[in-house]
């Protein structure tokens, strides 16, 4: 590989990086139209009865459309770690984009689980039968947010223990910023800090990945300019 085409190569990863960090942050924007609530840190589906429409229409298509935006981020952090091991870079990668599927699903789904239940609550009729019928999906939603948990914390475990053996692109110090790490901090902090909490517990998730992203480029970045 001559030298022009390796710094094509390397501007092209740096670029999906941050894209990836830009993405993360559209959805977090997303995250807070469709869901925020003053006060309250409930992601429950009952919450969503409570967004007015034009919310739950404009954050759920627009972190829908960002959403696969996201996968040029993992590719980017994915592809820093293939000088570690080929294999470790081609699972970290699946692992993550399988997470975005479901999770796409997933975002999407309150969507019409809000519109039904604001229906729904016209009449009392219809109100028993949508809370018997929102039990059951409460169990179909944990269990679409294993996947796209799993997904998130097996790269985040990949990522960490891979950059901890210094032969990736990125420093050693770059693993403690892994997703699932950076989840844990900014939900603390919505703690410690209530005013922002609940902001913090609609988009924390996104928020991290857009931190994740943005300081491995910057890092990345960093280095090619050293050399």
């Amino acid at each position: 590989m001559t030298d022009s085409t390796a710094r094509g190569w390397q501007k092209s990863l740096l670029a999906a990086g941050l894209v990836g960090a830009a993405a993360s942050l559209v959805i977090a924007a997303a995250d807070i139209i469709y869901a925020y609530i003053p006060g309250s840190r409930s992601t429950q589906p009952e919450l969503y009865f409570q967004i007015p429409r034009v919310r739950l229409f404009i954050g759920a298509w627009l972190g829908l459309v960002a959403l696969p935006f996201v996968l040029p981020g993992y590719w980017f952090a994915a592809r820093c770690l293939k000088p570690v091991a080929n294999w470790i870079y081609w699972t970290v990668f699946a692992l993550a984009a399988y997470a975005i599927i479901f999770g796409g699903a997933t975002h999407v789904s309150f969507l019409f689980w809000g519109l039904a239940g604001q229906a729904a609550a016209s009449s009392p009729e219809a109100h028993a039968a949508f809370t018997s019928l929102l039990s059951t999906y409460k169990i179909q939603l944990g269990l679409l947010y294993i996947v796209p948990s799993l997904g998130i914390l097996l790269f985040s475990v990949g990522f960490a223990i891979a950059t901890l053996t210094g032969r990736g692109l990125l420093p050693r110090w770059t693993a403690a910023l892994n997703p699932i790490l950076l989840m844990l901090v900014i939900s603390a902090l919505g703690y410690v800090i209530p005013v922002v909490g609940p902001f913090i517990a609609t988009g924390a998730g996104t928020l991290a990945h857009a931190i994740f992203f943005g300081v491995c480029a910057a890092v990345f970045r960093r280095r090619l300019m050293d050399r």
